[in-house]
């Protein structure tokens, strides 16, 4: 089952990371995060993490009731709420 989750987890990175254009950032933490990681790398309580997925804000994958995040998917979803500046807006 682990080698299993391994394989989907290789097979979803590397897809991820192909069509990729975020720059590879070293932030310390593994690619595959338990909540409690994801909480730390996201400066958020665990809580509020577990809110985010029960209400599916936030890019998750569940095995075998296990939930883990995808450190580039976070830094994705990040990207995504970014916003623009003034003079991004006006050139």
């Amino acid at each position: 089952m682990l080698l299993n989750l391994r394989k989907f987890i290789t097979m979803s990175t590397d897809k991820h990371n192909s069509n990729s254009s975020l720059k590879e950032i070293n932030t310390g933490f593994p690619e595959v995060l338990t909540v409690k990681q994801a909480a730390h790398f996201l400066s958020l309580s665990t809580s509020t993490v577990y809110t985010y997925i029960s209400k599916r804000k936030i890019p998750y994958v569940k095995r075998n009731g296990v939930v883990w995040l995808l450190k580039s998917r976070l830094m994705e979803w990040l990207y995504e709420g970014e916003k623009k500046t003034f003079a991004e807006l006006s050139g």
